[in-house]
């Protein structure tokens, strides 16, 4: 579940978790067994919050879960947008708009998200030297790669890779 995603959700679109936030302020008058209702109330919360997550993933166009499963497949080539539009016959700008709409991200900002987030899964893995990794993940530039996960993790791939 992505919970902050989730939480960022307003009560028009999920109005059982606004019953229950407003549920859990009313129990600051309780005088017995406050504990165990808001213990019960997080709970609740936390079910509704995981419904509604599920009804969006049923819910997402399956041009962009098409797109999405093109990219984990050839996030290590040299992808670009046109590819995918083409591989789902769409319009390129149009494909483009949708699936910035559905996903919050453009598709450089997803496929370099994927990227990195594959780099970070072979740092702690392999023994791999990072110039294997950039390449393994997609970029040919070994000090492209250094500067971008630098940017998007805080921190150097060799730093990562210790923490």
């Amino acid at each position: 579940v992505d919970l902050p995603q989730i939480l960022g959700t307003d009560v028009i679109t999920a109005p059982d978790c606004g019953r229950i936030f407003s549920e859990i302020l009313e129990a600051a008058h309780l005088e017995a067994g406050k504990e165990e209702y808001l213990s019960g109330k997080i709970w609740e919360l936390m079910s509704a919050l995981r419904r509604l997550e599920a009804g969006r993933q049923s819910r997402q166009n399956p041009y962009v879960i098409k797109a999405k499963r093109y990219i984990e497949q050839n996030y290590m080539t040299g992808i670009h947008v046109t590819d995918i539009a083409r591989e789902l016959n769409l319009d390129r700008s149009y494909f483009s708009t949708l699936f910035r709409q559905e996903t919050g991200q453009c598709f450089i900002e997803y496929l370099t998200l994927l990227r990195i987030n594959k780099a970070k899964t072979l740092l702690k893995t392999t023994q791999m030297r990072t110039s294997d990794i950039a390449f393994e993940v997609g970029y040919s530039n070994q000090n492209y790669f250094s500067k971008l996960f630098k940017k998007c993790t805080g921190m150097s791939a060799r730093d990562f890779r210790q923490s």
